[in-house]
């Protein structure tokens, strides 16, 4: 799947995504979100942007209670704690999971790039 190659930096990466755009892959939101919270374990900006914007099937940005925001903070990865703060539809909340992200963002000092 999206996400094994996310983390394991498997080079099949792009023909996955590839396979996604031509429509032969599983929808964006398939399995909860899981694309989108593997995408931004990986810190893969271009993929998160992909699926959030997909025509059809796309994950909410706040799917699973705020997980990807979560992810990406645990991760160091503040270009996306910022795109999905600032996405347009189904932000989700920063304090979402009793502040989790926030805890996260100021544990690894990221606060400044998100201002």
């Amino acid at each position: 799947m999206l996400g094994g190659c996310h983390r394991s930096g498997d080079p099949t990466t792009p023909s996955l995504v590839a396979s996604r755009r031509s429509g032969s892959a599983p929808p964006a939101d398939s399995d909860e979100g899981q694309f989108l919270l593997d995408a931004v374990f990986g810190g893969a900006e271009s993929v998160v942007h992909m699926l959030l914007t997909s025509p059809r099937s796309a994950p909410r940005a706040d799917c699973r209670r705020g997980d990807a925001l979560i992810w990406a903070a645990r991760s160091g990865h503040s270009h996306l704690v910022k795109l999905l703060l600032e996405w347009p539809e189904h932000s989700p909340r920063a304090d979402c999971r009793d502040g989790s992200a926030l805890i996260e963002v100021r544990r690894r000092g990221q606060a400044r790039g998100l201002s």
